[in-house]
């Protein structure tokens, strides 16, 4: 006999020895996995399919062959299933996407493994095809150092790729405007660049829109300048900048050409003004002297950069040589989408058109052609506020010589000077006090000799409320996050307010917040993990769910809601004042059904104190629409509340059913569906079948025992 079964194994393995494999934790058994589209529809159904490298079969305790265990996973579902490779090594298996299997909206990930070997894929769900285009393109750019040039210029070509072929060179060429090539040939990359100049001739040149176009690889890409007709201003120098107004920071770039004459260089002095009497260092803040070489062309470029700190004002550029000076102004602004006209003798702006109470009314002006004066005294510029009811503001004074002030003081009214720089731009800053202004409108009327301008503001308090404003970052929090409450309150003094959080599972944790200014903060962090316990009642309570926040001052009372989930990307808080659902979304006969919901109802001060039930009721969705089970349960603390039934047969069957909620006139409703095995009204025999968890056992273990009728009899 043993010899036999010795003659046998030997057989055994002598058949799978060419492309088997047995289980070893050092094999190098491979396994791949993948499905058929990335991403589904719900009703749609999903093809796993996959291969391994080679076969594998376990030596103990009984040979067989190795099983492919495949674990789907998402938000809410779990499956397992265990397969074998088929003759060509390969497996295959569908899922059907169906909601009331369970799947829900999200992302799923197929985890797979034969042996050691383990391998992953994934695809999401939902109502509409994802799409992730990944591909990038690979792009060629090609460009000249200049839009425009004149005869006897040199134009610099560049191009750049973000892909480089070995060995490979870009081949351009050059055409006028009627067409024909003037300069053609191949460029090679230097540093990922390539780059060539041509000569623009000034022998009949051919004026108008010239094309370069680069062939690289199988790309190609076109690019334009013009070459335009020299035409001199009948001027000595001709001075450009890129705009009037910059910002602090900017770059300032200046173009100019001299005019039917020709120097090696032009020296440059740019001077920033700057008002020396509101000014703590002496002179002017910013000079740059330098020498600007001319092109063959008598044309000169030159830029620099606006200083970030004490940037602001106006610049005085000069170019200047024996022959000639040309001089031009610009304007450094905080503000540039209101930029001062050179059109109007006097303009003047405010940084807003309504201010709150606290903030800074910044005036900016200018004055186009300041008065110069050869004394000491200079012209100011004035102005008066008045409300809309023409009523300056005011100050309080006294009489020049008065011995006691105090006591004979006069009410005048208030005028502000501004004493403008050399280039006639001013400055001004007042701060809106409550003080000083009330809420309302405002206007400015300015002066500078005999020229008059006027503009006009709002006054707001922002803290003009009747009741307490509360806000929150966002309605669903994650484990260990920061919780950020902020608040605003009416202005009644209120130097602190008590806050008190409700927890889902019915604690409450009590604080207080100090105001300032009729503004506070709160911090809190939700909890680090989950954690459940359970009563004599088979409750479970937990400290995940929604939590609130109650914000109590002696007059006022105000509650802010907010959820922690394990799931926070996909998890919501329902806005309605009562939400109920059941665990989970599809039961069998026998399963235990467990209703949970939560009541939003506003607080007194400490925590939930609604003194009604919740009132609960499963009926069936298909008419007569008849009551199945119904109970009335208190909310606890947190404002949740939860009720379980039985699902039994007979009573139950596979169909769809409804929760039904009702508190204080509000109703809430859910769905779920049932699936029944159990036979009805058969003419068999009334039998029992009975069943083990397990066929073999061995010593020690717990044998589990179940039991039904092959027909429910009543």
């Amino acid at each position: 006999m043993n010899l036999k079964f010795l003659v046998l194994f030997l057989a055994l393995l002598i058949f799978v020895s060419a492309d088997t494999v047995f289980a070893q934790t050092d094999s190098n058994v491979s396994v791949t996995v993948f499905s058929d589209k990335p991403s589904y529809l719900f009703g749609d159904t999903a093809v796993i399919q996959g291969s391994v490298s080679e076969e594998v079969f376990v030596m103990k305790p009984h040979f067989t062959p190795q099983e492919i265990r495949i674990s789907i996973s998402g938000y809410l579902f779990e499956k397992s299933i265990t397969l074998y490779p088929d003759n060509d090594l390969s497996f295959k298996f569908t899922q059907n996407l169906q909601q009331v299997l369970g799947i829900t909206g999200g992302d799923y990930v197929v985890s797979v493994q034969y042996g050691d070997a383990i391998s992953q894929t994934d695809f999401s769900v939902g109502h509409e095809i994802i799409v992730n285009d990944t591909e990038e393109e690979q792009t060629l750019s090609i460009d000249t150092d200049r839009l425009q040039y004149l005869p006897g210029s040199n134009v610099q070509i560049i191009a750049m790729s973000d892909f480089i072929i070995p060995l490979e060179g870009m081949y351009f060429e050059v055409h006028d405007p009627n067409g024909l090539t003037i300069s053609a040939g191949n460029l090679f990359p230097v540093n990922d660049v390539f780059s060539t100049s041509i000569f623009l001739n000034t022998v009949n040149p051919r004026y108008g829109t010239y094309e370069i176009v680069g062939t690289y690889s199988d790309q190609s890409v076109t690019a334009t300048f013009d070459l335009i007709e020299d035409v001199k201003e009948n001027k000595l120098f001709s001075l450009w900048t890129d705009k009037e107004v910059y910002g602090l920071g900017d770059t300032v770039s200046i173009s100019g050409r001299l005019n039917n004459f020709w120097v090696s260089s032009l020296n440059l002095e740019i001077t920033q003004m700057r008002n020396l009497s509101l000014d703590d260092i002496g002179g002017f803040a910013n000079n740059i002297s330098d020498t600007v070489f001319l092109e063959g062309d008598s044309s000169f470029t030159y830029s620099f950069k606006i200083p970030v700190e004490s940037g602001l004002g106006d610049y005085l550029i000069k170019f200047s040589n024996e022959i000639g000076t040309v001089t031009k102004s610009i304007t450094v602004s905080e503000n540039l989408d209101e930029p001062l006209s050179s059109d109007d003798p006097f303009v003047v702006f405010s940084n807003a058109d309504s201010y709150s109470l606290g903030d800074v009314l910044s005036l900016n002006g200018k004055i186009i052609h300041p008065i110069e004066k050869s004394d000491f005294n200079v012209n100011l510029v004035t102005f008066t506020i008045s409300d809309s009811l023409g009523n300056p503001l005011e100050m309080i004074g006294f009489n020049r010589g008065e011995e006691d002030p105090d006591n004979n003081s006069i009410i005048i009214d208030e005028i502000f000077s501004i004493l403008p720089d050399s280039s006639g731009h001013f400055f001004f800053e007042l701060p809106i006090t409550r003080s000083q202004f009330d809420v309302g409108e405002y206007t400015i009327n300015l002066k500078y000799t005999s020229l008059l301008n006027s503009l006009s503001f709002s006054v707001v308090d922002p803290v003009d409320i009747s009741s307490m404003l509360l806000s929150i970052e966002k309605d669903v929090y994650g484990l260990n996050e920061p919780v950020t409450l902020v608040g605003l309150l009416p202005p009644l003094g209120e130097s602190s307010i008590s806050i008190s959080l409700t927890a889902p599972n019915g604690r409450i944790f009590h604080s207080n917040a100090l105001t300032d200014n009729q503004q506070f903060t709160w911090n809190w962090v939700t909890p680090v993990s989950e954690i459940k316990s359970v009563n004599s009642k088979d409750s479970v309570s937990t400290n995940i769910g929604i939590y609130k926040i109650n914000v109590a001052t002696a007059s006022f009372n105000q509650d802010v809601f907010f959820k922690v989930s394990l799931d926070p990307e996909n998890d919501f808080i329902s806005k309605s004042t009562l939400f109920v659902d059941t665990e989970k979304s599809l039961y069998t006969v026998g399963d235990k059904l467990k209703i949970f919901g939560n009541v939003l109802a506003p607080s007194t001060g400490g925590g939930f104190t609604g003194y009604e039930r919740v009132y609960l009721q499963v009926i069936d969705s298909n008419f007569p629409y008849a009551l199945i089970s119904e109970s009335a349960v208190y909310p606890n603390q947190g404002g949740e509340f939860e009720s379980s039934f039985k699902i039994s047969p007979g009573v139950y069957f596979n169909g769809l059913y409804n929760v039904k909620a009702n508190y204080y006139g509000h109703s809430a409703e859910s769905v779920f569906s049932v699936v029944s095995d159990f036979e009805y009204g058969s003419d068999d025999e009334l039998t029992l079948i009975i069943s083990t968890d397990k066929s073999e056992y061995s010593l020690g273990d717990v044998v589990s025992v179940t039991g039904k009728p092959n027909n429910l009899v009543y």
